[in-house]
């Protein structure tokens, strides 16, 4: 699983990672950082709600929900209000954590 997070990065090394590009390799590498951290939260985070709804871990049809924000946010806000609400502070601080002094 590292390895495929770690690999587009690799392949824009060669490219990128000499003294005249080093700026935006490190804010490409940062930005990449985030995206795969946040990610992982967001999948971490939301494992225990969908277990307790449909029995099985997420899956193909957490991903097909997905492509239907309006009713997934829907019933997000009818049945785990308070899940979202708490949730959304930890993505965020995590979020500032992560950000360069």
């Amino acid at each position: 699983m590292a390895g495929m997070v770690v690999a587009p990065l690799v392949l824009f090394l060669p490219v990128l990672g000499h003294r005249y590009c080093w700026a935006v390799w490190k804010r490409l590498t940062f930005l990449w950082a985030l995206v795969v951290v946040c990610t992982f939260l967001f999948m971490e985070l939301s494992t225990p709600t969908f277990i307790a709804e449909y029995d099985v871990r997420p899956n193909r049809l957490f991903i097909e929900y997905l492509n239907y924000p309006r009713e997934v946010l829907s019933m997000l806000w009818e049945g785990y209000l308070t899940t979202v609400v708490l949730g959304h502070p930890d993505c965020h601080y995590s979020d500032m954590a992560c950000s360069p002094g």
